[in-house]
C-alpha cells in the first residue's frame, strides 16, 4: 500500500487512463463548464414565473424586485443576446439584476433589468438569448406580447383623439359617461361600443391570420412592435382598427387595486335625474 504500490498500480493502467491521473474527472469538468455557460432555458422560465408571481401577489403589485438566486451566469445570458443588443445591455458591466416592471401601454408586463456599475438600467428579454435550432420562442409569438405590440400600433391615434378633444389648449378633458372633468394623465380612450377585441378578432378572421403567428420585434418605448410594416400600414389594421368601423370615447382611468366604479356610477344618477327631470308631474296629466 506504500508508493512502491500505487507506481505498479499505474503501470498496470492503460495509457488513456495514465494521461487522466490527478486531473479532474470528465463530471468535474462539466460542472465546472456549467458554470461559465448561460443558464438553461427552462430554468430561467422558472426564475421568471416564480418572481412573476410574488409582484403579482401583492396589493397593490410590487414594481421591482432584486433577483438574488445564485449559480445563474447573468453575463453569459446576456452575451447571448443578439447584437449589439447584447453589448448594449451589458454596458459597462452588471452591478445586480432586478426584476421590474416594464414602462408599457399594456399593464403587468415584468422583464429582467440590469442595473450596471455605473447605476444605469437597462431592459431585456431572456428569451432572445435562446433563438436557436433547439428552441422556438420566435416561431409563434405570445398573445400578451401581441396585444402589446397592436396597441402600441394604434397608440398614436388614440393621443391624437385626445388631443382633439382638448378646449382652448388645456389639458383637461370631459368624460363621456359622467361628464366630469378628468386630468390629461387620467383620461383613458376606449373602443366604444365595438371593442377594441372584437375590432382586432375581426381583422385576423378577414385576413386568415393566427394572433401567435404575427412576428414581433424589440421596441425601446413599448417592449414589443410588430415587425411586418406592410401588415401594419398596408395590411388594413390601423386602418380597422381606427377607421370607419372603430369609435371612441374618454373615461376616467380605473384603479385595479381598488377597482372604481364611482364615475359610472355618477353617469347613471345624471342619467336617472334627467329622465326624471323630463318626465311630467301626475298633476299635470290631464
Amino acid at each position: 500500500n506504500g508508493p512502491s504500490g500505487r507506481k505498479k498500480s499505474l503501470d498496470r493502467m492503460p495509457s488513456s487512463l495514465k494521461a487522466r491521473a490527478g486531473k479532474p474527472s470528465v463530471t468535474e469538468m462539466k460542472t465546472q463548464l456549467a458554470g461559465l455557460r448561460k443558464p438553461l432555458a427552462s430554468t430561467m422560465e422558472a426564475l421568471y414565473s416564480k418572481y412573476h408571481q410574488t409582484c403579482v401577489a401583492q396589493d397593490p403589485p410590487l414594481k421591482e424586485l432584486p433577483v438574488t438566486e445564485d449559480g445563474i451566469n447573468w453575463k453569459a445570458l446576456i452575451l447571448s443576446l443578439p447584437t449589439p443588443e447584447n453589448t448594449k445591455v451589458l454596458g459597462c458591466g452588471i452591478r445586480r439584476v432586478l426584476f421590474k416592471r416594464a414602462d408599457c401601454i399594456y399593464d403587468g408586463i415584468y422583464r429582467f433589468h440590469v442595473e450596471r456599475r455605473d447605476l444605469t438600467q437597462a431592459m431585456f428579454e431572456f428569451r432572445d438569448a435562446y433563438d436557436d435550432p433547439y428552441h422556438h420562442y420566435k416561431d409563434k409569438s405570445f398573445k400578451d406580447d401581441v396585444d402589446t405590440a397592436l396597441r402600441a400600433a394604434i397608440l398614436p391615434h388614440l393621443v391624437q383623439f385626445k388631443e382633439l378633444h382638448c378646449k382652448d389648449s388645456q389639458m383637461e378633458l370631459v368624460s363621456h359617461i359622467s361628464g366630469i372633468a378628468l386630468p390629461w394623465e387620467k383620461a383613458v380612450v376606449q373602443h366604444f361600443p365595438v371593442t377594441f377585441r372584437l375590432l382586432v378578432d375581426s381583422f385576423l378572421n378577414e385576413n386568415q391570420i393566427e394572433l401567435e403567428s404575427i412576428k414581433l420585434e424589440y421596441c425601446e418605448e413599448h417592449g414589443y412592435k410588430i415587425k411586418d410594416v406592410e401588415l401594419k400600414d398596408n395590411g388594413g389594421f390601423i386602418t380597422g382598427v381606427t377607421g370607419n368601423s372603430a369609435s371612441f370615447r374618454l373615461m376616467k382611468r380605473w384603479s385595479k387595486s381598488t377597482f372604481e366604479f364611482g364615475e359610472v356610477a355618477v353617469g347613471r344618477r345624471n342619467i336617472m335625474q334627467n329622465a326624471m327631470l323630463s318626465c311630467p308631474t301626475r298633476g299635470s296629466l290631464k
